[in-house]
């Protein structure tokens, strides 16, 4: 997964993936759960490993 990919999926880890380059997601973005019934949208959890 390239950070451009997972800047979209979390805009908010943009800094984070700077201070820590080897980090990357440890699932496929598909098999990732996403928050429907609140109004802050995004992904339940954000399994990460580098």
């Amino acid at each position: 997964m390239t950070r451009r990919q997972v800047t979209r999926l979390a805009p908010n880890f943009a800094e984070l993936l700077d201070r820590l380059p080897g980090l990357r997601l440890a699932v496929e973005p598909g098999q990732m759960g996403r928050r429907h019934r609140t109004m802050i949208r995004g992904p339940q959890t954000l399994p990460v490993t580098w």
